[in-house]
């Protein structure tokens, strides 16, 4: 196992599919308590990222937490 640090186009880059194998455990995250938050998290973080690049400006990296692939 490796703990690296990793861009957000890397993780979800329209070139990466995830798929969960048959023999894990059920997936148990539901829209309301967890993606909501998530793509909310996503949609800011790229917000700031578009508008520093717009002006020219510097943003702080993001931290989105413990992903574990």
């Amino acid at each position: 196992m490796r703990a690296d640090t990793v861009d957000l186009r890397r993780i979800f880059g329209k070139d990466v599919r995830y798929t969960v194998p048959l023999f894990q455990r059920p997936y148990v995250w539901n829209r309301d308590d967890n993606w909501s938050a998530l793509w909310e998290d996503i949609r800011r973080a790229v917000e700031r990222a578009e508008r520093a690049a717009r002006t020219g400006d510097t943003v702080a990296p993001h931290f989105l937490g413990a992903v574990v692939f």
